[in-house]
C-alpha cells in the first residue's frame, strides 16, 4: 500500500474534486509485514538471526513455487515461504540442468541416435552450447523387463529450451521419458526427482544469507546444495502469503485486471505488489492465469492474477469439493453449514447507489453508505478466512501436497490425477525406472465389464463366520494382490512362459475382442513388487501411522469441542473449562 503523493484534482461532477491515487510510500497506520513479525516476536528472531549469522540449519515453511532463469540462460528454482519468526525469504536453487530422456531404438547405437538429435537440437537451439547428452541406462514403465534400456540424457541450460527441444524431438517420432509438455510446472519434476518439500516444513542448509533482493549462490558439489537465501524486506508490504476470496477468480480479478489494463495502470499495479518487475506484455501472457479446476463432476473456471511469492485461493471451489453432494455454493449457505456468523446482506444495486452518490453528493450520508459498503467488505473477507480455519483447508492442502512432492498451489489448482502422477514418478525415480507426463492420444472408447452389487442382508448369522467387505479398499487390494502394475504385466504368452515367474493370467473382453496378460505374483518379495503395489503399500502405512498417532487425540478434541460450544453461548474460556470438568 502506498501514501498518495499525486492529486489530480479536475472536477468531473461540479460537485467536488475527485483524487487520483499513485504514491510509492506505506499508507500511514498500516502495519507493515516486519511490525507484524515484531508484534509477536517473543524472542525467536534473535535466535533465527543468530542461526543465520552462524550459517546454522534453519526452518522455512514454503508457499509459492516457480520456475525462473537467471540472466539469459540458467534455470533457477525460487521458492518464497516464511522463516520462523514468519519473516518473508525467497529460496533461490541454481545448478539445476533441466533434462529428458530419449529412448535408444533397437535399430540405432547410442553414438547414432546422439548424431540425429545433435542435427534436431542445434537447428531447434540455434546454439551447440544448448545442449548436452549422457549415455545412461534405466528401466521403463510399460512391460515387464528384467535388463535396463539405453537411453539419451538431453539437459538443456533452461526450463524453456528443455521444452523446445523435446517438441522437436517428438515432432519426429522419437519416443521420450522424464517428459511433459509444459513450461510453465517444470519445478514438480525437479521435486519428485530430487524428494523436495514444497509445501510443508523444510531444513535448510548450506545457504548464502543476503539482506536485498540480489541472487547470490554458494558453489557446492551437490547442484541443489547451491542455495540463496533473500530476505524480501524491500518488498511491497504487507506481503501476503496467500490471498483467498469467495468466487473471486471468476469475478473480481477479472474486473480488477481488465479494468486496470484499460486504463492503463496494469503495468504500474503489477510492479507495485510484486517484488519483481515484468513488462505488460508479459503480465497479460505469463502471470494472467487461467485455470480449469476440476471440482466433483463438474469444471470450475478460474483466472487470477499471479503475483511472485503469493498464491491466490478461491474459497467457493474448495468448498464445493468439501460439500460434493450441497446443491447451493453461496457464502451464506457454508457459514450456515459451518455455524458461523452470516454474512452482511447487501444486494449490488444498493451498493451501486451508494457509489453513484458518493460520487455526486460526498456529504455526510454518502460517507455514512460508504462506511457500510466498507463493513461489508471486512465481514465477507473475515468469513472466508473464518471458513478456511474452520475446514482446516489450508493445512490439508499442505498434507496432500507433501506426499506428492507438490506446491500449496498445485493442490488447490489440479485434480488428484496429476497428483497420484507425480507420487507415482518419484518413486519410479528412485527405482531406475522412466516415467512420461505426456498423456496418450490413442484412448479407447468401449467400457471394461462390470459387476452385480448387492445390498447387504442385515441381522445376526450364527451358523457360520461372516467376512466384511471394505468396499473403499478393494481396488487397492487387488492391485497389491495380484501385483496389478504397468512394470510387472507381459503382454505375450511366449514371453509369459519365458519368464520362470509365477504368473497370474488376466483374462477379459474389452469391444468384443479377448484381452489376455499375465502380472508377476509377488509372493511378499519386495524385489518383486510393481510400482502401483509399493505405493499403495507405502500410502496404507502413512495411513495408519496417521490413525494412530491421532487416537489418544480423540477424547481432547471432544471435550475441545465441549468448551468451543459452551464458549459460543456466552461463557468465558474458563467458565467453559469448569463446565466441562463438572
Amino acid at each position: 500500500m502506498h501514501t498518495p503523493t499525486n492529486f489530480d484534482q479536475t472536477d468531473r461532477s461540479r460537485t467536488a474534486p475527485a483524487l487520483r491515487y499513485d504514491g510509492a510510500g506505506p499508507l500511514v497506520g498500516i502495519p507493515s509485514r516486519n511490525d507484524i513479525v515484531a508484534e509477536f516476536d517473543n524472542g525467536v528472531t534473535a535466535i533465527l538471526q543468530q542461526s543465520l549469522s552462524g550459517k546454522q540449519p534453519i526452518h522455512f515453511m514454503p508457499t509459492e513455487v516457480s520456475d525462473d532463469i537467471e540472466g539469459y540462460s540458467s534455470y533457477i528454482l525460487r521458492i518464497t515461504g516464511s522463516l520462523i519468526n514468519g519473516q518473508k525469504a525467497v529460496v533461490n536453487i541454481t545448478g539445476i540442468r533441466p533434462f529428458f530422456d530419449v529412448e535408444v531404438p533397437e535399430n540405432h547405437s547410442p553414438s547414432s541416435l546422439k548424431t540425429i538429435l545433435a542435427c534436431i537440437l542445434s537447428v531447434t537451439l540455434k546454439n551447440t552450447t544448448k545442449f548436452g547428452f549422457e549415455d545412461i541406462r534405466a528401466f521403463p514403465l510399460q512391460g515387464y523387463h528384467t535388463e535396463k534400456k539405453a537411453y539419451i540424457h538431453v539437459r538443456t541450460w533452461n526450463h524453456f529450451d528443455r521444452y523446445n527441444a523435446l517438441k522437436a524431438v517428438r515432432g519426429v517420432g522419437i519416443h521420450t521419458a522424464s517428459d511433459d509438455l509444459n513450461c510453465q510446472y517444470y519445478y514438480r519434476k525437479v521435486a519428485h526427482e530430487e524428494r523436495l518439500l514444497l509445501s510443508s516444513w523444510a531444513v535448510l542448509s548450506n545457504y548464502l544469507y543476503e539482506f536485498t533482493p540480489d541472487v547470490h549462490w554458494k558453489d557446492d558439489p551437490e547442484p541443489l546444495k547451491q542455495i540463496c537465501l533473500v530476505d524480501v524486506e524491500t518488498a511491497p508490504e504487507p506481503a501476503p502469503d496467500i490471498h483467498i476470496g469467495f468466487n473471486d477468480s471468476q469475478y473480481d480479478w477479472r474486473f480488477i485486471v481488465e479494468k486496470a489494463n484499460k486504463l492503463g495502470v496494469l503495468e504500474w499495479m503489477f510492479n507495485h505488489i510484486s517484488f519483481k518487475p515484468s513488462s505488460l506484455e508479459k503480465i497479460i501472457k505469463w502471470e494472467y492465469r487461467y485455470n480449469m479446476i476440476k471440482v466433483n463432476d463438474g469444471k470450475f473456471h478460474s483466472k487470477h492474477l499471479k503475483i511472485l511469492g503469493c498464491v491466490a485461493i478461491d474459497v467457493r471451489p474448495c468448498f464445493m469439493g468439501i460439500y460434493s453432494k450441497a446443491e447451493k455454493s453461496s457464502l451464506a449457505f457454508y457459514l450456515n453449514e459451518c455455524g458461523l456468523e452470516s454474512k452482511m446482506d447487501m444486494p449490488i444495486h444498493r451498493m451501486n447507489k451508494y457509489y453513484e452518490r458518493a460520487l455526486k453528493e460526498p456529504d455526510s450520508m454518502s460517507a455514512e453508505q460508504m462506511r457500510e459498503v466498507v463493513k461489508y467488505c471486512i465481514i465477507d473477507a473475515l468469513s472466508c478466512q473464518r471458513l478456511m480455519v474452520k475446514h482446516n483447508a489450508i493445512n490439508e492442502y499442505r498434507e496432500v501436497a507433501s506426499v506428492a512432492f507438490l506446491s500449496l498451489f498445485d493442490a488447490h489448482y489440479f485434480a488428484g490425477g496429476m497428483k497420484v502422477c507425480n507420487l507415482l514418478s518419484a518413486s519410479a525415480w528412485q527405482r531406475g525406472i522412466l516415467t512420461s507426463m505426456i498423456s496418450n492420444q490413442q484412448t479407447e472408447t468401449g467400457k471394461y465389464p462390470g459387476a452385480y452389487v448387492f445390498p447387504p442382508v442385515k441381522g445376526l448369522e450364527n451358523r457360520r463366520p461372516v467376512t466384511g467387505l471394505d468396499f473403499a479398499s478393494l481396488y487397492p487390494s487387488l492391485i497389491i494382490t495380484y501385483n496389478l502394475s504397468p512394470d510387472k504385466i507381459i503382454l505375450s504368452q511366449e514371453r509369459a512362459e519365458q519368464s520362470g515367474k509365477k504368473l497370474h493370467k488376466i483374462s477379459f473382453k474389452f469391444n468384443n475382442q479377448d484381452c489376455l496378460a499375465w502380472s508377476i505374483q509377488h509372493n511378499n518379495i519386495p524385489e518383486e513388487k510393481g510400482l502401483y503395489a509399493i505405493m499403495l503399500e507405502y500410502l496404507s502405512s502413512k495411513r495408519n501411522e496417521m490413525k494412530k498417532r491421532l487416537a489418544p487425540l480423540k477424547e481432547k478434541k471432544e471435550d475441545m469441542e465441549l468448551v468451543i460450544a459452551s464458549m459460543g453461548k456466552g461463557l468465558s474460556l474458563p467458565e467453559a473449562i469448569e463446565k466441562d470438568k463438572a
